[in-house]
């Protein structure tokens, strides 16, 4: 008669837990739970000490990861405190350049605060390519409008009697746009200018144009 093998003939599967901390925990909690219960264990004193780690390093995870959760925290703590810092800061800086625009009289004021000049670069304005005048006898109206700078929305139109004699008897036309009427002009010969504009830059004045009001 032949022996008996010892043992499960079949091999047998252990679930183990998904990979996040907190179910290897769970489980070195429970492992450890039934270390002083289980018959298995007891019998083995190799799988009591193996079931002694899992413990030990279940414990030190935990505590582990209790640190990251607080060294997070405190982290996020420290940057909303940055963003706050950063808003009031700038807040603090904006207005107290706002105070010495407001006070001072040359670049030296400026620079004896601690701030310094900034360098202003303009891009040349695209000028008109010509004044149009369409000017009706009957009513006396003269409509303005220009050619070409199509992207430039904001025109200033000027008129004179004769720029050739006194230059700085230009009158810019009220209103904004790309467009004028102007009406009551007085009698005579009639000279029309217009130029871009942009914040505070101007362009070239396009040529000038003669309109006899009549």
């Amino acid at each position: 008669m032949g022996k008996r093998k010892v043992g499960s003939a079949k091999r047998l599967h252990v679930k183990l837990p998904s990979p996040t901390i907190a179910a290897r925990v769970s489980l070195a909690k429970v492992i450890g739970d039934k270390l002083a219960t289980s018959a298995l264990v007891a019998a083995n004193p190799d799988l009591q000490a193996q079931g002694a780690k899992v413990v030990a390093t279940g414990n030190d995870l935990a505590s582990t990861d209790h640190g990251v959760t607080l060294a997070l925290a405190a982290t996020e703590l420290a940057r909303s405190n940055r963003r706050k810092a950063e808003v009031a800061h700038f807040a603090s800086v904006d207005a107290f350049a706002a105070m010495v625009i407001a006070k001072a009289v040359d670049d030296k004021d400026v620079e004896s605060t601690g701030l310094q000049m900034a360098t202003v670069t303009t891009r040349a304005v695209e000028a008109p390519s010509a004044v149009v005048v369409d000017y009706d006898p009957v009513t006396r109206t003269a409509s303005l409008s220009v050619l070409g700078a199509d992207h430039i929305r904001t025109m200033k139109f000027e008129h004179c009697a004769d720029p050739l004699t006194d230059a700085s008897a230009w009158q810019q036309a009220e209103g904004i746009g790309r467009t004028r009427t102007l009406a009551g002009l007085p009698l005579g010969r009639r000279w029309f200018r217009a130029r871009s504009t942009r914040g505070e830059v101007d362009s070239d004045y396009t040529a000038p144009v003669m309109v006899t009001i009549r």
